[in-house]
């Protein structure tokens, strides 16, 4: 648009100046007179013209400015909150990581506790088992795998017929 403006703005003192190196003839006075407030009407009428597309032009970079800096302030706003997610993300991972530590700890400790063994009919004992506590978030395979010790092995101990446990129930853990 700037291009645009210093085009008309030269395309109309080249004008006037072709105008000017003409070789005009005047009857009189008046008549040059005339001519030349009709050439300066028209030159100033170019020149406002000139004006309101330099006013307009302005007003569209200042509008583009508040724009700009709107979408700056924007992006800060993102930018703070992708960052207070990652903390929060990183705080529930640790956190979770503490409680499966807890849960893991609870699990060795429960595998060092023996349990008492009922008595078989030959004076022997029954298989060798460690009573377990299902927690908040245990599962067979967690289970088995904290006590090295096969998923079916648990089932069979317990007579489960589903993988489904309750917080609070016992369970038999065979020993290797």
């Amino acid at each position: 648009m700037h291009c645009r403006t210093m085009i008309l703005f030269s395309a109309a003192f080249l004008s006037a100046g072709v105008l000017c190196a003409q070789d005009v003839s005047f009857r009189n006075t008046q008549d040059a007179v005339r001519y030349y407030e009709d050439l300066v009407g028209n030159l100033a009428q170019q020149v406002r013209s000139l004006q309101d597309e330099n006013a307009r032009l302005s007003a569209s970079v200042q509008n583009l400015q508040r724009q700009l800096e709107s979408i700056a302030r924007n992006n800060e706003l993102v930018t703070k909150d992708i960052a207070e997610l990652r903390k929060t993300i990183a705080q529930d991972a640790e956190k979770r990581d503490k409680q499966f530590s807890s849960f893991a700890a609870k699990l060795n400790a429960a595998a060092s506790v023996p349990i008492n063994q009922p008595p078989r009919q030959d004076g022997g004992y029954v298989a060798d088992y460690e009573e377990y506590v299902v927690q908040k978030g245990a599962t067979l395979t967690a289970i088995s795998k904290a006590y090295g010790v096969s998923i079916e092995s648990i089932r069979q101990a317990n007579n489960l017929k589903s993988d489904m446990l309750r917080v609070g129930e016992k369970l038999k853990i065979p020993r290797k």
